[in-house]
């Protein structure tokens, strides 16, 4: 099954797709008090990778988690993001780290199912779309 199958299996059902404005949003309940060891090592080693470009302190990034109605969904595409970012950097080892953080925004909007933004290079996002989808090796 494909990343993108999977993307889409991982969502609620009949999923509602609406714009909304991001100051409306409110943080939902927690819904689990705690995430297995096995998971929280998994977000433990997530956040080593994306800590730097989420501007967030690991407790609160944790607690996101526990928010989540399916933790193990949201660390599996968590892992699915860092895994195609060190991809990318592996390939691209000598870039700017103005286009490390390129690169993982794009990542993070292509794990939304978000088009390509128009600032953002056609080559560089289907590129990235590529390898988190798993069709770029």
């Amino acid at each position: 099954m494909s990343v993108a199958a999977q993307r889409e299996s991982q969502m609620s059902d009949d999923p509602i797709h609406r714009h909304v404005n991001p100051k409306d949003l409110k943080l939902g309940p927690i819904r689990h008090e705690e995430l297995t060891e096995g998971q929280l090592e998994r977000v433990r080693m997530i956040y080593q990778c994306v800590g730097p470009f989420i501007g967030t302190p690991f407790e609160q990034f944790e607690l996101n988690f526990l928010r989540d109605m399916h933790p193990e969904r949201e660390i599996h595409i968590w892992s699915s993001i860092v895994f195609a970012h060190q991809k990318f950097l592996m390939r691209k080892p000598n870039i700017s780290m103005a286009e490390v953080r390129r690169a993982f925004y794009c990542i993070l909007l292509i794990s939304m199912g978000a088009t390509r933004p128009d600032d953002i290079p056609a080559p560089l996002w289907e590129s990235l779309e590529g390898i988190y989808d798993g069709k770029l090796i």
